[in-house]
């Protein structure tokens, strides 16, 4: 069974905000785009990938992604940061990250609020994932 993982782009932080419109770019371009694996490399090919993006969480959109590949180290984009991590606090390198390569080829809804999505999976009202989050496997069953 395909993992599915979230996480949420704060658009209010420059360099997160203009590394995922850099990607959104390219699915439109190519229907593919390159992000990086996950802090643990858990992601596989065939996974889910949830992007909560907007203002503030109740307004936010989602966008999901299906993992068709895992790239390598050499494959991340020369602008990412290469070795210290985006969320404030964390020390932890990045530099051990491959890319992975997703699309928008899924069979979930294309068009759903973080509210919506939040609901669907049960998690309580105030609830926004810090980091790239594993969803439960128990919880797929309602999206």
């Amino acid at each position: 069974m395909a993992s599915f993982y979230i996480v949420r782009i704060n658009s209010k932080k420059s360099v997160p905000a203009t590394d995922y419109k850099r990607f959104m770019a390219e699915i439109e371009q190519s229907g593919i785009g390159k992000w990086d694996t996950d802090h643990r490399r858990t992601m596989h090919v065939g996974d889910f990938q949830a992007f909560i993006w907007g203002e503030d969480a109740e307004t936010a959109v989602v966008h999901i992604y299906r993992v068709e590949r895992i790239g390598t180290i050499e494959d991340r984009q020369q602008y990412w940061k290469q070795n210290t991590s985006y969320t404030e606090g964390n020390v932890e390198s990045v530099g051990h990250r491959e890319a992975t390569f997703l699309s928008a080829n899924h069979p979930y809804a294309k068009n759903m609020t973080w509210a919506e999505l939040r609901a669907a999976l049960g998690y309580k009202e105030k609830y926004v994932p810090r980091g790239n989050s594993k969803v439960r496997d128990e919880l797929l069953w309602r999206l």
